[in-house]
């Protein structure tokens, strides 16, 4: 291992560590001393060149299951949509008494958008709701395929002032962030995994 090669491990042991910014001076100059003793008069770091690597890669994993949501949250308010246009009403509720789900889409809606509606839950002091959905069908073989709860939550904006609600108008669903637990995980995926369970939802959604 060269003398720059150390310092360069020394450097990213420096990083992962409590950063003391007087070890860091002089490592900088242990390191510009090697590069002069070498006529190395450009150098890029090893060290932030992998950091930039992680984070544009972080980036492009962050944009994916942003479209994977944006996706998911298009099924729920197709859905919604339809139980409205089928029923007179969609009605978002919290579980009964006894911790039951509430009545939820009609069987043939669960079945085109492989997503059944299981009841909602009031966010303290604001007029939001979070929202939670079964998934089910092909969509949840997908999900259990890759690892991932066959469970799905957006949040929805109930500006009525009621606890039990009707939404009656298609303008009235305010739903939005839609999320499942690929949330908390993704970051430990491989960029091509979740570009193919992407690929994989989008089939069946826009079949």
């Amino acid at each position: 291992m060269s003398k720059l090669s150390k310092l360069e491990k020394k450097l990213t042991e420096l990083f992962n560590s409590n950063l003391d910014a007087e070890k860091l001076f002089y490592l900088g100059i242990q390191i510009g001393r090697e590069l002069e003793r070498n006529s190395i008069t450009e150098y890029v770091s090893l060290y932030f060149e992998d950091r930039k690597h992680s984070s544009a890669l972080q980036l492009e994993k962050h944009k994916i299951v942003a479209k994977i949501n944006s996706l998911l949250l298009s099924v729920i308010r197709g859905a919604a949509v339809e139980e409205i246009n089928k029923n007179y009403g969609w009605y978002v509720s919290k579980r009964d008494l006894l911790g039951r789900d509430v009545v939820g889409f009609e069987e043939e809606i669960v079945k085109k958008y492989h997503i059944n509606y299981c009841y909602a839950e009031k966010q303290d002091y604001t007029d939001k709701y979070n929202l939670y959905f079964n998934v089910v069908g092909k969509l949840k073989e997908v999900f259990e395929g890759y690892d991932l709860a066959a469970k799905l939550e957006c949040r929805f904006n109930n500006d009525k002032g009621k606890e039990l609600i009707i939404v009656s108008k298609c303008s009235d669903i305010n739903v939005e962030t839609a999320s499942t637990n690929l949330d908390l995980i993704y970051f430990e995926w491989e960029l091509y995994k979740l570009e193919d369970f992407y690929n994989a939802i989008s089939k069946l959604i826009f079949k």
